[in-house]
C-alpha cells in the first residue's frame, strides 16, 4: 500500500505532487517580453525561487478556477491562508502577497504574532482572536491601535509592583 511505504515511487506519486504534475515556467523580461530563462518542474533555483514559482502557479490556478466565464478576475476571491509564511523569508512572502493581489485574490491570513510585521505592510487591520478556556473573542483593530495596545502591555509588564 503506497500510504504505508513512503519510499516507493507509487507512494511518492500519491503523496507528493512533484511526482505527478509537470509544468514549465519561463521568466520574461517585462519590457521586451524576451525569455530570460526556462525551468521545467521544480528543477534548479534556490528554495526561495522554487517557493515563489510554486506560489505563482497556485495563485494563477486559483484565480482561474474562481473566475467566471468571460471575466478577467474572480468575483469572489477570498482565500484563507493558515500560517502560510511561517518558513518563508519576508522578501519571498512579500512577493507572494503581491501576486495574490495581482491575480484578484483576497487573502485572509491566520498567523501567529511573529508574522505581524510582515503582514502590516500588506494589510490595513488585524482581527485578534483571544482564547480563554472554551471561550474566544474577536477584536478588529487598526495597526495603530494594535501598536498602542502592545506598547501599553509592554509598559505594564515592566512596572514594579508597589
Amino acid at each position: 500500500d503506497a500510504a504505508d511505504n513512503k519510499r516507493t515511487v507509487g507512494a511518492r506519486a500519491l503523496l507528493d505532487p512533484r511526482y505527478r504534475l509537470q509544468f514549465e515556467v519561463s521568466v520574461l523580461e517585462r519590457e521586451s517580453g524576451s525569455v530570460i530563462e526556462t525551468r521545467t518542474g521544480s528543477q534548479g533555483g534556490s528554495g526561495g525561487e522554487k517557493e515563489i514559482i510554486a506560489s505563482y502557479i497556485l495563485t494563477a490556478s486559483l484565480s482561474y478556477a474562481l473566475c467566471p466565464d468571460g471575466a478577467t478576475q474572480p468575483l469572489f476571491g477570498t482565500i484563507v491562508l493558515d500560517e502560510a509564511f511561517s518558513k518563508s523569508s519576508h522578501a519571498v512572502a512579500g512577493r507572494i502577497i503581491s501576486a495574490l493581489n495581482e491575480f484578484g485574490l483576497h487573502p485572509l491570513f491566520v498567523t501567529p504574532n511573529k508574522e505581524m510585521r510582515l503582514l502590516r505592510a500588506h494589510t490595513r487591520s488585524a482581527i485578534l482572536v483571544h482564547r480563554k478556556d472554551l471561550r474566544a473573542t474577536l477584536t478588529s483593530l487598526s495597526w495603530e491601535e494594535l501598536e498602542a495596545h502592545a506598547e501599553k502591555m509592554t509598559r505594564k509588564a515592566h512596572e514594579i509592583p508597589g
